[in-house]
């Protein structure tokens, strides 16, 4: 259990809701004005109890807060307390005691079988205004032990001593009049507190003030009867009001959506749309029976509700279907679905059916353990550009893989390319492919997959990006141990422009980030080698070297 509420132990009220807070009467305190509480309060997120307090003390009397957490065995009253206080609650037990002046405190947890300090775990902190203290304290939920979704009960006393036969104290919160409390502060031993905090998980901004009669138990009983008879109420108003409304909704979309192409297995998923459509119409017109008939409303609200939040959870889908068909997804993976069946290779990551030789091959054995290339590959036919890499990576580094075209009149030569690397080109490049290979980087394993491809075009002035999956093929092998392996891609002429007489072509890997430069190239050459391997990643590079494809 957790809410928004952030509180920081600073000795400063300001983050608490009025709500959590409680004023005490001022100038009440049996013993003068000296010791007096003014205002107190009581949170939970789920992991700390939180304690707020303001108040003033005189000598060696001190802030006693005493806590009962509900469903934890505790002790019937504070005997054991090794400063000698004795106090106990009219219903349920004690489970801490803290003692609390202007700049520290000690906390003790009570049990059936004996009191344990538990000073060093209570985080606090504390602060003046006015010749008040603010005392600010998170306990740990785990000292009590494993408390889930807790609740609890807490009395505020400013207390002095005890000699066994009396307890003294000058003041309480909430106010209270405690049996036997007489004008000098004293009440019998055991002092008995009648009213309390009662703060609840299910309502964190909040408190209530109870008495000796609280019953957990009951009030449990009485917050899930009240919720029985809001749900029945909501869904008989809302939830009707919804499911037309969804329902409505569903079948403007579908008739929107007969105006595009929608590829088989949308159009299945629609189908089964339907069917659930038809099956939550059904709920839910069993609930409208339902829902006013005494012993079944219960039953016919929550008909009604599954029926209207399962037609909210399917109107959703459908609407991003409908988003999609608007934005022409469909008729694009309709197109490349298509476009595929004219593929004279098939894109897998294997290049056993390559049988032309590589353009370019390192035959030096020149690379890195995660930046190593060994041979580019570049085939054709009427409708594609095909290119196919192979690597002698050892590891799996987080690395950037480029592929540089120049095919046309023109081009970019620049000094930083269209990922950002600082790489310049001798040829004027009219089209890069990319892919980010998200390997290690500095202790992050990454994924070992290519998390990014694109495509992107040279229009004169500037670069067009394109998502490689959207307007051609690709397809790898590789994987933590050793990175990249294989990378072979399928590009229609028709996404380049033209179908070419001739491609000026070189692969490189650079470094993953924007402004880093390339370490290892196909052709080979001396931009990747003219520093050491380890500087080579921050350097500038111009590629003089391309391997060329005749295409006619």
């Amino acid at each position: 259990m957790a809410s928004g509420l952030s509180i920081i132990v600073d000795g400063n009220l300001d983050e608490w809701p009025t709500t959590l807070l409680l004023d005490d009467p001022i100038g009440d305190g049996k013993w003068g004005s000296g010791d007096d509480i003014k205002t107190v309060g009581a949170y939970s997120d789920g992991t700390y109890i939180y304690i707020a307090a303001v108040f003033k003390k005189t000598g060696y009397n001190n802030l006693g807060v005493l806590i009962d957490v509900i469903g934890k065995d505790g002790a019937p009253d504070t005997k054991g307390h090794p400063w000698n206080r004795h106090y106990t609650f009219a219903r349920g037990d004690i489970d801490m005691m803290i003692e609390s002046w202007e700049f520290d405190l000690s906390a003790w947890t009570f049990s059936p079988t004996g009191v344990n300090e538990v000073t060093s775990s209570i985080q606090r902190a504390y602060g003046s205004k006015d010749g008040w203290v603010i005392a600010e304290m998170a306990i740990p939920l785990s000292v009590f032990g494993d408390i889930q979704n807790p609740s609890f009960k807490v009395v505020f006393v400013l207390t002095g001593g005890s000699n066994g036969a009396l307890q003294w104290f000058a003041d309480v919160a909430p106010d209270q009049d405690v049996p036997g409390w007489n004008n000098g502060g004293g009440a019998p031993a055991p002092a008995i507190l009648t009213k309390f905090l009662f703060w609840s998980y299910d309502s964190p901004y909040e408190f209530r003030v109870v008495g000796e009669n609280f019953d957990y138990n009951k009030y449990l009983l009485e917050k899930k009867a009240n919720h029985i008879a809001s749900f029945i109420s909501l869904n008989s108003f809302y939830g009707q009001i919804k499911f037309k409304e969804y329902y409505s909704r569903y079948d403007e979309i579908k008739n929107e959506l007969a105006k595009y192409y929608l590829s088989p297995e949308v159009q299945e998923k629609i189908a089964e749309y339907d069917s659930e459509v038809n099956n939550l119409l059904e709920l839910y017109n069993e609930g409208i029976k339902t829902i006013n008939l005494p012993g079944r409303a219960f039953i016919g609200a929550f008909r009604v509700y599954r029926a209207y939040t399962g037609m909210k959870k399917i109107t959703s889908e459908i609407e991003k279907i409908l988003e999609d068909a608007q934005k022409g997804v469909y008729e694009l993976e309709g197109y490349l679905q298509e476009l595929s069946k004219n593929l004279t290779k098939t894109i897998d990551g294997n290049l056993d059916d390559w049988s032309v030789p590589p353009v370019a091959v390192d035959e030096a054995g020149y690379g890195q353990d995660g930046a190593d290339l060994k041979a580019l590959y570049v085939d054709y036919d009427d409708q594609f550009l095909y290119i196919a890499l192979t690597t002698e990576n050892r590891a799996s580094w987080r690395i950037a893989y480029g592929i540089s075209l120049d095919y046309k009149d023109g081009g970019y030569t620049g000094d930083q390319d269209s990922w950002g690397k600082k790489v310049s080109f001798s040829r004027g490049i009219d089209a890069q492919l990319y892919f980010f290979w998200n390997g290690e980087f500095f202790g992050d394993p990454g994924t070992s997959t290519i998390t990014s491809a694109q495509l992107v075009l040279w229009n004169g002035t500037g670069w067009e990006y394109k998502d490689l999956q959207l307007v051609g093929f690709y397809a790898y092998t590789g994987g933590a141990e050793d990175g990249l392996q294989t990378l072979e891609i399928a590009i229609p002429w028709e996404a380049l422009g033209v179908k070419p007489g001739e491609i000026n072509i070189v692969a490189y890997v650079t470094g993953q980030g924007a402004g880093d430069s390339a370490v290892d190239s196909l052709p080979l050459q001396d931009a990747v080698k003219d520093t050491e391997p380890g500087q080579e990643w921050g350097d500038a590079d111009t590629f003089t070297q391309f391997a060329t494809v005749t295409t006619e």
